[in-house]
């Protein structure tokens, strides 16, 4: 499967329309599921678990924003953190809210994407091209593979999965 990803922007103001035109799609989607459909497994992860892996990763990104620890976002200490793969991290995720409940996960879904919003909007254009603190690449492209990427990433998921459940 294929995904393709809108071009770059240049600007705060154009990532964060990018940002939220993104994340209202997958919204709409998973706003018409019944509450069986967010639980049902779609592979290895019910739309549930896609909801919390999206939040943890816009943890990262905004204690990473807000120079806080990013390790904290997951739940884990930094030695586990610092050689930990993006695999290990999301195992890491994926066992700590799969027991969730799911209006717990979806206000915290919410809540999160409004506090990275909010830290978003207080970037410069000039912020966009600095190195990323965390790790190689600059702002830009860590915003991007944990907001409006990965929203476009889990929402084609999500829809093969429930296509397939529902065939």
């Amino acid at each position: 499967m294929t995904i393709e990803y809108p071009p770059s922007p240049h600007s705060v103001a154009a990532l964060l329309d990018l940002v939220r035109q993104t994340r209202a799609s997958l919204n709409v989607l998973i706003d018409n599921l019944t509450e069986a459909e967010m639980l049902i497994a779609l592979g290895d992860w019910s739309v549930k678990d896609h909801l919390a892996h999206i939040t943890a990763w816009e943890r990262r990104l905004l204690a990473t924003l807000l120079n806080q620890p990013p390790q904290d976002a997951f739940g884990i200490d930094a030695a586990t953190y610092s050689v930990s793969s993006t695999d290990q991290l999301n195992d890491f995720i994926y066992e700590r809210e799969r027991f969730r409940h799911l209006p717990v996960v979806a206000a915290s879904y919410t809540e999160t994407h409004r506090d990275l919003l909010t830290a978003l909007g207080a970037l410069t254009d000039a912020d966009l091209a600095t190195p990323f603190a965390v790790e190689s690449g600059t702002m830009l492209e860590h915003i991007a593979v944990n907001t409006y990427e990965h929203y476009i990433e889990h929402e084609t998921w999500i829809r093969a999965g429930l296509a397939k459940v529902k065939s």
